[in-house]
């Protein structure tokens, strides 16, 4: 089940992975929800791509949270549609997102609203 690059040590890629984000974009949360975070990891891309093209903003975090701003923002209105799919991606997310710092996100809240964090 587990694809490139392996299951050991990581969340693993899996067969599936865009039908559980298809999945996901039939729930009543992702429907409500403006703003979402996700991980860099490869599972996840679907996810981060669907909520671009969903009018989603999306931060992801930064690999191992290393940085002070370890969150990358990508807001779906600064990028061009036909970039959503490379956006979605890790490379594609430092290059057309912007590192944020926790406190400068919305808190994502699980039933789909959002308050500034503090």
């Amino acid at each position: 089940m587990a694809l490139f690059p392996g299951a050991r040590g990581r969340i693993p890629n899996f067969k599936g992975a865009e039908m559980a984000a298809r999945l996901l974009s039939a729930l009543p949360e992702w429907k409500r929800a403006k703003d979402i975070k996700a991980n860099p990891d490869s599972p996840q891309r679907p996810i981060r791509h669907l909520g671009l093209s969903s009018g989603k903003t999306i931060y992801m975090a930064v690999l191992r949270l290393r940085e002070k701003k370890c969150f990358i923002k990508l807001d779906p209105s600064k990028i061009s549609p036909k970039k959503f799919h490379e956006a979605s991606s890790i490379k594609g997310a430092f290059r057309y997102g912007i590192p944020v710092h926790p406190k400068e996100m919305l808190k994502i809240d699980p039933f789909g609203g959002a308050k500034p964090c503090l």
